[in-house]
């Protein structure tokens, strides 16, 4: 260090600078003054533009568009005004209806009929008509009681679209 500069330590920093600190080098000995200066101001960059050319065929030319600037919109509200109440809307009843279907009648008349054949068949042409139906076996269909076999045979005309 050279003599005619002398070192000056202070208690306080003063504002806006940092207290400065003393390095030390190993190799040496001697101590390394940091210079606490501010930092370089760095320009920053302004946003980028949409390039036009002029023409195809000579890409030197350039045009920059100038900047678009967006105006954003300020509402000023007035104190003490609150927001409103949400509005509920107006809910209604399911309304009755009624309906007449006009083939009901004709379809239960049919019905009726079909339930009547089979509660007045035989016991033997009831088990016939079962095995016709392909149902069950013939020895199955012997074996079965009668009233199994009515139901079943209802059953069955239901399911085939006889009844209805």
């Amino acid at each position: 260090m050279p003599e005619d500069v002398k070192e000056v330590t202070m208690d306080v920093p003063p504002k806006g600078l940092k207290k400065r600190r003393r390095r030390t080098r190993k190799e040496t000995g001697a101590t390394v003054e940091k210079d606490h200066t501010e930092p370089a101001k760095v320009p920053i960059p302004e946003p980028a533009r949409p390039v036009q050319l002029l023409s195809k065929s000579s890409p030197q030319t350039v045009i920059l568009a100038p900047a678009k600037s967006k105006v954003s919109k300020i509402l000023l509200v007035p104190k003490g005004t609150t927001k409103s109440k949400p509005v509920h809307r107006k809910t209604f009843k399911a309304k009755r209806i009624h309906v007449v279907i006009d083939n009901t009648k004709k379809t239960q008349t049919r019905r009726n009929k079909v339930v009547a054949d089979i509660d007045s068949m035989s016991e033997e042409a009831l088990r016939s008509a079962a095995v016709s139906a392909k149902l069950s076996k013939a020895e199955t269909v012997a074996k079965v009681p009668l009233p199994l076999l009515r139901q079943l045979m209802k059953d069955y005309r239901m399911m085939r679209g006889q009844l209805v």
